[in-house]
């Protein structure tokens, strides 16, 4: 049985499984990516992910992580990388950019890392090409510098 520590209702194990799966999978959310209590009479109330996820199958804890996630950057300047093969998020932080160390390759990869410091170009976590977004459009460095 599952106790909703958050309401007075229970539910049996492989019916709450169910429930979460399915709004999961839909992303049928409420309240910040949170899965609403099945309860008929329960409506103000959720079920979180940390008190979930023990029983839950992975692939939905991974997904319903992911929508936390997104919703807690969702109100940051984000963007996604525009490699089809990629699509990481990249947020648009303002800060600077990487500290660079002058033994970091060689003179002419310096030499990208500092114009991409000062033009701002962002560089994807996934795919390392630089990319820069401007005025809404992006646009797509086809450089890996290491």
């Amino acid at each position: 049985m599952f106790n909703n520590n958050n309401c007075v209702y229970s539910f049996c194990s492989d019916c709450i499984i169910k429930h979460i799966t399915i709004k999961v999978q839909k992303n049928n959310f409420i309240n910040n990516n949170k899965v609403s209590c099945p309860g008929i009479e329960c409506v103000d109330h959720v079920l979180e992910l940390e008190a979930c996820s023990s029983f839950l199958p992975k692939k939905v804890v991974e997904k319903w992580n992911e929508a936390l996630v997104e919703s807690a950057i969702l109100g940051s300047n984000k963007f996604y990388c525009p490699f089809k093969d990629c699509s990481a998020t990249l947020i648009e932080d303002g800060e600077e950019g990487e500290v660079i160390r002058q033994d970091e390759g060689g003179r002419e990869d310096l030499m990208v890392k500092e114009l991409a410091e000062k033009k701002k170009w962002k560089r994807c976590p996934r795919c390392k090409y630089y990319v820069e977004k401007t005025e809404g459009a992006i646009s797509i460095f086809a450089m890996d510098v290491d």
